[in-house]
């Protein structure tokens, strides 16, 4: 994968993240069912999202630890500590 389809994967991957966040009820637990349910229509609505692997990027969020976090790195990156830059 090239730079900028790297930089599309994180954009994916963190505003999954956000918005798992703003819809996955407080106390549910965050099963990959869980996010992948949430995920599922949100991925088809967005167009640069359904250009990745839905398992993966429910991998990634799945993993993201609390706070304020984002992905770097692509598909192969990690969750850094700090907000996500605005593209």
């Amino acid at each position: 994968m090239h730079e900028g389809s790297d930089a599309l994967f994180n954009l994916a991957v963190n505003r999954a993240l956000v918005y798992v966040r703003r819809n996955l009820p407080p106390g549910v637990e965050w099963t990959e069912e869980e996010v992948r349910a949430r995920l599922e229509l949100w991925a088809l609505r967005t167009r640069f999202a359904s250009r990745f692997d839905l398992s993966t990027i429910v991998s990634c969020v799945r993993d993201a630890p609390s706070g304020d976090v984002n992905w770097q790195g692509g598909p192969s990156g990690s969750w850094v500590k700090g907000r996500m830059s605005r593209p």
